[in-house]
């Protein structure tokens, strides 16, 4: 009687439970992305606002980049906001010549929670690890792009101003929760 070799079948069978497991896990993933972010569910409303009324864009080459400084606005609790100074870089390859300029305001709505209790404590917050949206996208992010910007972008928001005065910690204001209304 002849033997038979198992081992072709059972590493067949192994490759077929890893990449089930795979994409068990991608599919997890992809619910994962379309119904939030790790943080939980999109909110539809607005938690905070960041305003960069004047940002300056160098460009180099291909490369650009865009950096500012304005204020954010966020929700502290149901009726109390609040605005802080914030710094604004961001860059993507667009760029066709060398020079500065002027660049068009940017505001972004942060519509995660957790995302405005980081820049309200002090965290810097970058594009990459979120969700971003424009306006236009019909489907909300945890940042929405509303003006100033384009998808392309890459981006860092840092809570402060580039003074002496920020080593003392981060200068809150109590403002009108109305911009936060759209």
């Amino acid at each position: 009687m002849k033997g038979v070799n198992n081992l072709p079948h059972l590493s067949t069978m192994l490759c077929l439970f890893c990449t089930m497991t795979l994409l068990s896990a991608c599919h997890s993933a992809e619910e994962e992305l379309a119904e939030g972010t790790v943080f939980g569910q999109i909110s539809t409303q607005v938690n905070a606002l960041v305003v960069i009324p004047s940002p300056k864009v160098g460009t180099l080459f291909n490369l650009r980049g865009v950096a500012g400084k304005g204020q954010m606005i966020a929700q502290t609790s149901q009726h109390d906001c609040v605005a802080m100074p914030i710094r604004f870089a961001a860059g993507d390859f667009g760029g066709t010549k060398v020079g500065i300029y002027d660049g068009q305001p940017i505001r972004l709505r942060i519509y995660q929670k957790d995302i405005a209790q980081r820049l309200l404590s002090g965290d810097e917050v970058t594009s990459e690890h979120y969700r971003v949206k424009a306006v236009g996208d019909g489907v909300l992010g945890d940042i929405q792009i509303e003006s100033g910007l384009g998808l392309d972008y890459g981006f860092v928001l840092n809570p402060g101003e580039w003074s002496w005065g920020s080593i003392l910690g981060l200068h809150k204001e109590r403002v009108s929760c109305e911009p936060l209304m759209i």
